[in-house]
């Protein structure tokens, strides 16, 4: 007797390791934005590590608490850091994460985990403001929200792990 499981409807799911299905925009609704773009990211994205730099680099950017102070205080800071941040960043990590080795996806999920726990910690127990455009009490609560965030990923991407949902273990491990 064989088990069936019926697929999912495209675009269902908002998990970052299911590209075929999309994350946020669902892929069947960004065919001919898909088709503009896949030869120029081809030729530059080759691993998809330079578009992973750029990301990381701009998203780096705009974490700095200046570059945050600046944005509050500057209307024109803030639509730059609107703009930049999804097509600098958001972009070219959407059209590196599919062509990046799972070691290297593996690393980044350890990586984002790892430092939503740390600044969680740090936002929660620092005696001072670390951003003087937010209140001490908004820097807490930021702090505890990144650690439950911290936990809630870890939690959802260790469970098709532990058990087995979706064949995600023996997908990587073919390859």
């Amino acid at each position: 007797m064989e088990a069936t499981v019926d697929p999912q409807p495209p675009g269902s799911r908002l998990d970052a390791d299911h590209p075929e299905n999309g994350v946020l925009i669902p892929r069947r609704n960004t065919a001919g934005l898909r088709t503009l773009i896949r030869p120029v990211s081809q030729t530059w994205n080759t691993g998809g590590i330079p578009g992973l730099v750029t990301a990381l680099f701009v998203a780096a950017f705009w974490m700095l608490p200046r570059a945050l102070d600046e944005s509050l205080r500057n209307v024109s800071t803030e639509v730059t850091k609107l703009v930049t941040i999804p097509l600098f960043a958001g972009l070219p990590l959407a059209l590196s994460w599919p062509a990046l080795w799972p070691i290297w996806r593996g690393f980044l999920k350890a990586n984002l985990i790892s430092m939503l726990a740390v600044l969680g910690w740090l936002y929660s127990v620092a005696s001072v403001r670390l951003c003087t455009s937010y209140l001490q009490s908004d820097q807490e609560q930021l702090g505890h929200v990144f650690c439950v965030l911290a936990g809630a990923l870890a939690l959802a991407w260790s469970l098709p792990w532990l058990f087995g949902n979706n064949n995600v273990a023996a997908k990587v491990s073919r390859r």
